[in-house]
């Protein structure tokens, strides 16, 4: 049985708070067993689009949409190894989308109201597979050393990029799968640019091992959210962005021993 550690954590940026709103990041994560005693662990992340009216709403739906939609999935796999693969990946961008057309119409809006990024990982004992439609980062850390597995998406414009409300964008979600991945982190764009170094366009390795170490050397994540919370609101972030920040890290136990 694989057991991981994670922890993930949101803090409204700066610019946000000065105008009295709500942070629009989120982030789930959970862990499951499927019938086979096989455990896997999903972690994925928003980012609600600023210039959507219900921004906030439609990262948390497009969060949760996505567990619902896994776990319907593992009720058609016999295995992780069925279930890790590009082409479900790519009916749950579908899915998730098809669930913000649902919340647009029980709310009377346009889906445009809801629109967001999403960010996603699902490892399993061996084989994990990654999903990313926006901007934001992914790191693995595998075999090969510490990697990021997509480069930010970006629009045709500075600022702009690919949303989950946006039907013709969603068939150009970044989808690729990795085996022995023992370590994640994910991010919306307010962090990217700590764990990106954009001049070699590559991780930066330094400060992604930073924080797989933290965890790894953590007895007990939950309780130790507020540092977090304290780092994500340091001078050290906020100088650097006003955007929402979100971190959401694991490592499996086995590197936690």
């Amino acid at each position: 049985m694989t057991l991981w550690k994670f922890i993930g954590h949101s803090v409204a940026g700066v610019s946000h708070e000065r105008h009295d709103i709500a942070c629009q990041d989120a982030a789930i994560m959970r862990s499951r067993t499927l019938p086979t005693g096989e455990r896997y662990l999903l972690l994925a992340c928003a980012d609600g689009m600023g210039s959507a009216r219900m921004a906030a709403h439609g990262s948390k739906i497009a969060c949760s949409a996505l567990v619902e939609v896994v776990e319907r999935s593992t009720a058609r796999c016999s295995s992780c190894d069925e279930l890790m693969t590009e082409t479900y990946a790519r009916t749950w961008f579908d899915e998730v989308h098809r669930a913000l057309e649902d919340e647009a119409e029980l709310l009377g809006c346009p889906i445009r109201d809801l629109a967001c990024t999403l960010l996603f990982a699902l490892c399993g004992p061996k084989g994990s597979v990654f999903g990313q439609l926006g901007d934001g980062v992914i790191v693995a850390r595998a075999n090969d050393g510490i990697r990021q597995v997509f480069w930010p998406m970006q629009g045709e414009f500075a600022n702009v990029t690919y949303t989950m409300t946006n039907r013709e964008q969603i068939e150009s979600a970044c989808i690729c799968s990795l085996e022995n991945v023992d370590g994640v982190i994910l991010s919306t764009d307010g962090m990217q640019y700590f764990l990106l170094d954009y001049p070699k366009e590559s991780v930066d390795a330094a400060f992604a091992s930073g924080l797989f170490r933290w965890l790894r050397e953590t007895e007990c994540p939950e309780q130790r959210k507020t540092e977090i919370d304290a780092f994500l609101r340091s001078a050290r972030v906020t100088q650097r962005t006003d955007d929402d920040t979100t971190l959401v890290i694991a490592v499996r136990a086995s590197d936690a021993a």
